[in-house]
């Protein structure tokens, strides 16, 4: 029994235990590796399992295979780790120990593996060999805890399907405090400085000084891994002790659980159980290992670790394979196969369009039984020596491969691909398709051809969302910049925002004939073009597409709307890349809902009769979906220039060249260092110290900018006082500053183009020639808004803007009060409350000149801050008091806006210049007028970047417009930042405070 057990076992899971912890069911075909070069080292890295979420917080993370593993030397080998052997991973035991759990620094590479994909904070007990191992794989010594998970989401059950960004799920339990906000988040990345002994298990002499277990052997490898652990700084704050103890969490509904998602069939034995059993048998048996070597015989146990890390790699792969040949293979969605009789049969085999997915051997299609072919399964030759991508059709002989004229579909069960060499051998590549049901099959559609397609399409309303070029639909690829495709249709001319039209396709330049095959429309373009090389690029924003085509057999409509809405930025070099399969199309009229043109779930068979002629046929496969890697560029932006920084002989930091993705040509090289204004300790304005610091190196989800104009605000004071903590000295500070785009990350959110203008806030400090910022959180700079103005109005505009929508909420005609208003954030509070919102404007200034600024800036009325305003408050509004009050002094104001304010009113305190408001008892403070009380942060009104845009691009309209006026004080050079520092908290100040830099 027990042998059968193995057996059963050996063809359900195959060779399936997995170095990382757990392992995984698979089919027992060989596969093969594309090798990648490792990419740079990322704040992030991502590991594809096919456990819940729920089942890896049960576990505290992702934890290292084998109990005992911390008291296994070789456990903490990496080569160990990774080239563990056909013999299911394990060794002389029965029980394979492994220190390290296996994850990859490319996105790509994780989401072959398993079913959810886990995207994990780094943190330095992430080991990168670069270059050791393929697929970018990298090793966490001592697994990964759950609070290190920072996201997940369900993988597609199409392995070629995109995953879609708005699935992704937020983990509760992530460490945000520690791993982003906290003093050593900046450590927080794979590490590639660790003992060269770990890879190999070979240790020097100065290495070998391990400690003494009390009767034990010795434990070299160990007290290397203890000394790395305990003096890499950061271990311990990020990772915690080691050996790791997993934390233990309370129960949670809102974590995914296996039941929520595992298939309807599951094996009743568990993953590790049966790797465990696996193990077991295999070394106590040595005719069970020959036995599994027989069926395997065609694996190379070199290229065993080729599938076994980071988690599978059958895992999705053999699943893709599966899902591409039952849609290539017969395939008709019926209630009752023996009744359905097959008067034809045809088959449609496809490759992969990988590099690396033909064969120099001659393909051949098994199907039927014939006792002709002498006991073997008919077969078929499809093609000698096939290539990536090729499609080969074929019409079965039903006569001959079932040695009868009709066929009920029941009897095809069983279908396999197979090589064959020149001498007519079996070559080493097979796939066998088995277990073929009646829902594996669907009827043929009605609609195999268009003969018209039309689309309507819309820019968005965005500002700056027009483009000054022509705007053309292609079927091309890849099209070379600045010239016009042979086959497409310009069908706008430099549209304006908010533009829409309708056009139609024409078939005929576009695809050679009038009518086009359903599965030939598989990929359009949308690209801008000007026709003159050295046109600078202009960006424009997408709204989206709908196309209806028109079927040529049946006249009905058809609709293909995936792409309706968009909303990117984009630019000749990236265009809006539309791959459509066939089922993306659905019947126009709704009374047709559920009558797919190409059905999912088709008529079934019963209702038709058992006839020769009933008209079951094989379906049409579905196009060839794009790759992953050609689709990239639909969730980052593609490179835009080679950067002349990779040439150039200037001192440059070593950094750089890993870490940039572009940069314009002809741009100034990129120094090693910079001028930057830093502070190593709290204090007064002396503490600003004017020095050369490195020029930060962005991560791959940053831009790098050359700062133009930087701005002075009482935060920075905050930090430079103390009264706001400082994470980390030494620091530099400031938050807001416009300028030149330099370098962009390759896994840029936003596709900014070097050369062009942004401005931007909360970077890595912009009193300083250079700023790192994600690129996500920089705004491309619209024509008619100068940089200064820029500077001026982005924090403080955006402050105040928001904390009037999102906060304040005045509405028209309402009286609101503003403190301190011929400042930075008062002068713009008091102008968007009066000439955009509506609202009745009093304000406050301590000067009469002040006050004169402030009645110009459109309050109705300017009070003198010394005097006694609550008082005139009510008599100015005859008793109401006021609905709104922005209050940015604080301690000094705060109790007298509780006298003025209105019942019901809104209390916003954005600033305490004055000191912070002493601890309150709510209710009989707040309570007896029902005040609104709230201390807003902008970064929280923005996390969102549609949010950003619309603030953003309001604000600005609002100055191109003349609505707003930004007042500026003085200009300062960098060196002279303390000057500035000293100025504005004088309170002598009248409008923004800027910095000279570039």
């Amino acid at each position: 029994m027990r042998w059968t057990n193995l057996f059963v076992l050996a063809e359900v899971f195959g060779l399936a235990c997995l170095c990382s912890g757990h392992a995984t069911a698979l089919a027992k075909e060989t596969a093969l590796v594309q090798r990648q070069t490792p990419s740079e080292n990322r704040p992030f890295v991502f590991r594809g399992d096919n456990r819940s979420p729920r089942e890896i917080r049960d576990a505290g993370g992702f934890r290292p295979q084998g109990d005992g593993w911390e008291h296994d030397e070789s456990s903490y080998i990496l080569d160990h780790h990774y080239h563990a052997g056909p013999q299911g991973c394990g060794e002389d035991g029965g029980v394979f120990r492994t220190a390290y759990v296996s994850l990859a620094q490319e996105r790509e590479t994780a989401e072959r593996y398993g079913r959810w994909l886990y995207e994990v904070r780094a943190t330095p007990n992430i080991l990168d060999s670069e270059g050791r191992y393929p697929e970018t794989e990298v090793m966490a010594l001592g697994g990964i805890h759950w609070r290190q998970v920072r996201r997940y989401v369900l993988m597609p059950a199409d392995p070629e399907e995109l995953i879609d960004e708005g699935s992704w799920i937020e983990n509760p339990e992530y460490d945000r405090a520690t791993y982003d906000e906290g003093p050593d988040a900046f450590r927080a990345r794979v590490n590639v400085d660790f003992p060269y002994g770990l890879r190999d298990g070979e240790l020097d002499s100065d290495s070998d000084d391990s400690e003494d277990e009390g009767d034990g052997p010795q434990r070299p490898l160990f007290a290397v891994v203890d000394r790395f652990m305990d003096s890499t700084p950061g271990m311990y704050e990020l990772y915690g002790g080691f050996p790791p103890t997993f934390q233990q969490y309370a129960p949670r509904d809102d974590i995914p659980g296996s039941g929520q998602t595992q298939p309807a069939q599951e094996p009743q034995v568990s993953y590790d159980e049966a790797a465990a059993m696996l193990n077991h048998y295999i070394n106590s048996l040595p005719s069970v290992d020959q036995a599994l070597q027989d069926l395997l015989r065609d694996i190379d146990r070199a290229a065993c670790p080729s599938f076994i890390a980071p988690g599978s790699f059958f895992g999705r792969h053999r699943r893709a394979a599966i899902v591409e040949a039952h849609s290539a293979a017969p395939s008709v969605d019926i209630q009752n196969s023996e009744q359905c009789v097959l008067g034809s049969l045809r088959a449609e085999v496809r490759l992969h369009n990988w590099d690396w997915a033909g064969s120099s051997d001659r393909l051949f299609l098994e199907i039927g039984k014939n006792s002709k072919y002498d006991g073997q399964q008919p077969h078929y030759k499809l093609k000698d020596s096939p290539s990536a991508g090729d499609t080969m059709p074929f019409t079965i002989d039903i006569a001959d491969a079932f040695g009868t004229n009709l066929v009920t579909l029941d009897k095809i069960q069983y279908v396999r691909l197979v090589s064959r060499t020149d001498n007519g051998g079996v070559g080493s590549n097979e796939l066998a398709l088995k277990g073929f049901t009646a829902e594996d099959w669907s009827w043929g559609r009605d609609c195999d051809k268009f003969k018209s397609i039309d689309f309507e399409w819309h820019l968005s309303s965005a500002l700056s969302a027009g483009t000054s070029d022509d705007l053309i639909i292609t079927k091309e690829r890849n099209h070379p910049i600045n010239q016009e495709p042979a086959s497409g249709l310009i069908f706008t001319h430099r549209p304006k925002l908010g533009t829409s039209g309708k056009a139609g396709l024409n078939l005929t330049a576009l695809y050679g004939t009038e009518t086009v095959p359903i599965g030939k429309v598989n990929y359009l373009q949308i690209m801008s073009y000007e026709g003159i090389s050295h046109e600078s690029e202009d960006q424009w924003k997408w709204g989206g597409a709908k196309f209806t085509a028109i079927c040529a057999e049946s006249g009905k409509k058809a609709i293909l709307n995936k792409f309706e809405s968009d909303y990117y930025w984009h630019y000749r070099t990236y265009p809006v890349e539309m791959p459509i399969k066939v089922h993306d199309w659905k019947w126009e009229d709704e009374n047709l809902q559920g009558n797919h043109p190409f059905p999912r779930d088709a008529p079934k068979c019963l209702h038709h009769p058992p006839h020769p002629k009933s008209g079951a046929s094989l379906a049409t496969p579905p196009t060839p979906p794009i790759h992953y890697k050609q689709a990239r560029h639909l969730l980052q932006p593609r490179a835009v220039h080679t950067s002349s920084l990779l040439q150039t002989k200037t001192q440059t930091s070593p950094n750089l060249r890993r870490f940039f993705h572009s940069q314009a040509p002809k741009m100034a090289p990129i120094p090693a260092t910079m001028k930057a204004i830093s502070i190593t300790k709290n204090g007064g304005p002396e503490v600003l110290e004017y020095t050369d610091v490195p020029v930060p190196v962005p991560q791959p989800d940053e831009i790098l900018v050359r700062n133009h104009v930087a701005g002075v605000n009482f935060i920075d004071t905050y930090f430079r006082s103390g009264q706001y903590p400082s994470p980390t000295f030494p620091r530099i500070l400031g938050q807001d500053a416009a300028g030149e785009v330099v370098a962009v990350g390759p896994a840029a959110a936003v596709p900014h183009i070097p050369g062009s203008t942004v401005v931007f806030m909360n970077g890595t400090g912009t009193y300083a020639e250079y700023s790192t910022v994600k690129a996500s959180a920089a705004v491309a700079l619209p024509e008619g808004v100068a940089r200064e103005d820029a500077v001026a109005a982005y924090l403080q505009g955006l402050t105040a803007w928001t904390f009037i929508r999102r906060a304040g909420l005045t509405q028209p005609g309402e009286w609101a009060f503003v403190h301190a208003a011929a400042g930075g954030v008062g002068s713009l509070l008091v102008q968007l409350l009066k000439r955009v919102v509506g609202a009745r404007v009093i304000a406050t200034a301590s000067s009469p000149e002040k006050r004169k600024i402030v009645e110009g800036l459109g309050a109705d009325y300017a009070l003198d801050s010394n005097e006694d305003w609550v008082a005139r408050v009510q008599e100015i509004t005859g008793g109401h008091g006021v609905d709104s009050i922005y209050d940015g002094v604080g301690k000094a104001t705060f109790h007298k806006d509780l006298e003025m304010i209105a019942v019901g009113g809104s209390l916003v305190m954005l600033g305490n210049a004055s000191g912070n408001v002493e601890p309150f008892d709510i209710r009989p403070t707040l309570g007896p007028k029902n005040v609104r009380l709230s201390r807003p942060i902008l970064f929280g009104y923005l996390t969102e970047r549609e949010a950003l845009e619309k603030y953003a691009g309001e604000l600005f309209e609002f100055i191109r417009s003349g609505k707003v006026k930004v007042l500026h004080h003085a200009t300062y050079d960098l060196k002279d930042t303390a000057k500035a520092h000293a100025d504005i908290e004088s309170r002598k100040t009248t409008g923004k405070l800027l910095i000279k830099i570039n």
